[in-house]
């Protein structure tokens, strides 16, 4: 090829290219493309410009090699190459987020199984150490899953009951294993009020794994949260 058209657009993309070396190359590339057939290797800025522009060189060099007659058709046979290239490259990057929102699936599967082993393990701990109470026993006979990482502070064993029975009342405070004895304890008053039987957890709260602490905080204010 000994000739083509070098378009305004073309330096308008490139001018605004803030470092000169990079603006250099982006020019080298077009060069090396359109006279000596050279796939440039490119990054950043110059990568983009050039490939904005890429579409109008490709279609300059089909008319060069295949004469004005027959350009125009030519250039519309490269078009649907470079329409179906474009089409090949959102399928990969729809297939890279695919794997990545996969791998984002399994890594918090897995943060919630260490969670659920680390609360197990507590329980195991608790019961190795001392032997429950008989309120801690209570409790724990009505949610096995929970840490009884706290005392009831009382020895009442109607209060203890009355707080059982509100627990399962609120489908949320039965499924969250994080909030143990010491957070029920600690919000005994709101529990009893009934504020947590309808409780709404945002989407957010259902699909991110809490610590204990951070549920603590959590929960400290009832009123912050929407119900």
């Amino acid at each position: 090829m000994e000739q083509f058209s070098f378009f305004r657009s073309y330096y308008e993309g490139i001018k605004m290219i803030p470092d000169k070396q990079v603006k250099a190359d982006a020019y080298e590339a077009i060069f090396s493309f359109m006279f000596d057939d050279k796939e440039p290797k490119l990054e950043g800025y110059a990568k983009v410009v050039f490939e904005l522009i890429r579409k109008n060189l490709e279609s300059s060099k089909i008319k060069a090699k295949n004469g004005r007659l027959g350009g125009e058709q030519t250039a519309s046979k490269a078009e649907a190459n470079s329409k179906q290239k474009a089409s090949k490259r959102q399928a990969e990057e729809k297939q890279i987020k695919a794997n990545d929102k996969q791998a984002e699936s399994k890594a918090e599967a897995i943060k919630k199984e260490e969670l659920r082993i680390k609360n197990k393990e507590l329980r195991e701990k608790n019961k190795e150490e001392k032997k429950l109470s008989h309120s801690q026993q209570k409790f724990h006979d009505a949610f096995p899953n929970k840490p009884i990482d706290d005392e009831f502070p009382f020895d009442d064993n109607n209060l203890v009951d009355d707080l059982i029975a509100e627990i399962k009342k609120s489908d949320f405070l039965v499924k969250c294993d994080n909030l143990g004895l010491r957070w029920c304890v600690n919000h005994i008053n709101k529990i009893l009020d009934g504020a947590y039987r309808d409780f709404k957890p945002k989407e957010q709260m259902l699909t991110h794994s809490y610590s204990t602490t951070e549920l603590n905080e959590l929960f400290d204010n009832l009123e912050e949260i929407d119900m």
